[in-house]
């Protein structure tokens, strides 16, 4: 299970990147992630992964 809550990412200089961000994933489910090009697709992706510190 992945559970994320209040997700908040800010990059500098005072950029938020991600604000409020919310998510469940349990066992045997899937996520598709998708957005326009700059949306915090990666972002969200790497601070799930502690590849970007949240703020």
């Amino acid at each position: 299970m992945i559970e994320v809550e209040g997700l908040r990412v800010v990059l500098p200089p005072d950029t938020v990147a991600l604000h409020g961000v919310d998510l469940l994933v349990r066992a045997g489910e899937f996520l598709v992630v998708l957005g326009r090009s700059g949306a915090g697709k990666t972002t969200f992706l790497r601070s799930i992964n502690r590849l970007v510190e949240p703020t």
